[in-house]
């Protein structure tokens, strides 16, 4: 398995044929709950053929002017290269951007994609009807736990 932070890249020939899968979610005033996602996969489904994008980088430099949009856009490149998302609103943050992520992907027949809110994250029925009016099967859990392992379900044969 491949893990690459924002905003780098690799570039080689398994990461091109990899099967893609982003994490979208709080980032700022939360928990790295993205850490969790990425050792929990890696102990328990140990893919070797899959890379995660994750957009949590450790060193944000909050001091350059251009680096918002370097981020917001290395966001934007990835979530179309992933061909599975995982969404995790955790109660901490209000997640103006991942709702907006939702939305996009979330309307999109391509995307496999994985929804879980924290108990207690405020827009939390918002999520739940708007996911169920664009896939009235869609799961979304209320455990980090069962978001992961409703991702493993549907991927476990890509």
């Amino acid at each position: 398995m491949i893990v690459i932070s924002a905003p780098n890249e690799d570039y080689s020939i398994k990461n091109h044929y990899n099967f893609k899968i982003f994490l979208s979610g709080g980032i700022l005033n939360c928990p790295d709950w993205q850490s969790d996602v990425i050792n929990r996969i890696n102990d328990e489904y140990r893919y070797s053929n899959k890379t995660i994008y994750n957009p949590r980088c450790e060193n944000f430099p909050f001091n350059d002017d251009n680096a918002p949009e370097r981020f917001a856009v290395w966001q934007y490149e990835h979530l179309k290269m992933a061909n599975a998302i995982l969404f995790w609103f955790p109660k901490e943050s209000l997640g103006e951007i991942t709702l907006y992520e939702l939305g996009k992907w979330g309307n999109s027949s391509d995307k496999i994609i994985s929804i879980g809110c924290d108990p207690e994250y405020k827009r939390i029925n918002d999520v739940i009807l708007q996911t169920k009016l664009a896939r009235r099967n869609a799961i979304i859990s209320t455990s980090l736990e069962n978001t992961i392992k409703n991702l493993a379900s549907q991927i476990s044969g890509c």
